[in-house]
C-alpha cells in the first residue's frame, strides 16, 4: 500500500540533479545534524539520506529517496526508497487538476475550497511523493518527505496534498491545514 504526497506548484522549479536535492533536504531540515531524530520511543536515531535519478540522465525527473536509521540496527523500509516524481507535461498536470476539482472538491463550499480552487487553477507542475506505509511507521521517512516538500513548496509557491489529511497551505512558518479530507 502506498501513501501519496503532492506538491501543486504555481511556479517552476529549475530542473536538479539528485545531489541538488539531497543537499536542498539536508540544508532545509529543521533539526539537521545527520538528522538528528527521535522515533517513537525517543530513543537517539540519526538518518542517513541518499538520492538517485531513477532515469539515465543525471537530470531526470524521477527521483529515488533511500535512508538509514544508524545506531537503531534498522534498515528502514526494507531498502524500498521513497519515489518523487515531477510532473510537467501540461497535459498531465491539466488532467491531476481536474482530478482533484471533480472528486475532492466537487461540492465542497467551504471558504477553503474556494483558496484550494483558486491555487489549482495556476499550477503548472506537480512534485508527487509515493511512500510505502514502512516509510511512515518509522517516521523518518515522513521527516525527509517533510523536509523535501518544504523546500519544493516554498520554491514553487506550492500547495500539499496527503493522503489521509487534505490540502495543507505553506507559509513561511510551516504547513497549515487549509481544507480536510
Amino acid at each position: 500500500m502506498s501513501h501519496w504526497i503532492s506538491i501543486y506548484c504555481q511556479e517552476r522549479i529549475p530542473r536538479f540533479s539528485a545531489s541538488m536535492l539531497q543537499k536542498a533536504i539536508k540544508r532545509h531540515c529543521t533539526d539537521y545534524r545527520g538528522y538528528n531524530y527521535f522515533d517513537d520511543h525517543f530513543a537517539f536515531v540519526k538518518v542517513r539520506l541518499s538520492a538517485r535519478n531513477a532515469g539515465r540522465e543525471s537530470r531526470s525527473s524521477l527521483y529515488h529517496l533511500t535512508y538509514k536509521l544508524r545506531d537503531s540496527g534498522k534498515s528502514c523500509a526494507g531498502d524500498v526508497p521513497i519515489v518523487l516524481d515531477r510532473i510537467v507535461g501540461p497535459d498531465i498536470v491539466e488532467g491531476m487538476v481536474q482530478e482533484q476539482l471533480e472528486d475532492f472538491l466537487k461540492g465542497r463550499r467551504e471558504p477553503k475550497a474556494a483558496l484550494v480552487r483558486g491555487h489549482l487553477k495556476q499550477v503548472v507542475e506537480i512534485y508527487a511523493f509515493c511512500l510505502k506505509v514502512r516509510h511512515c511507521e518509522d517516521d523518518a521517512g515522513h521527516l525527509v518527505v517533510d523536509t523535501a516538500r518544504r523546500f519544493l513548496a516554498s520554491k514553487g509557491r506550492g500547495m500539499v496534498r496527503e493522503d489521509g489529511i487534505g490540502w495543507l497551505e505553506w507559509t513561511p512558518h510551516g504547513f497549515f491545514e487549509a481544507l480536510k479530507e
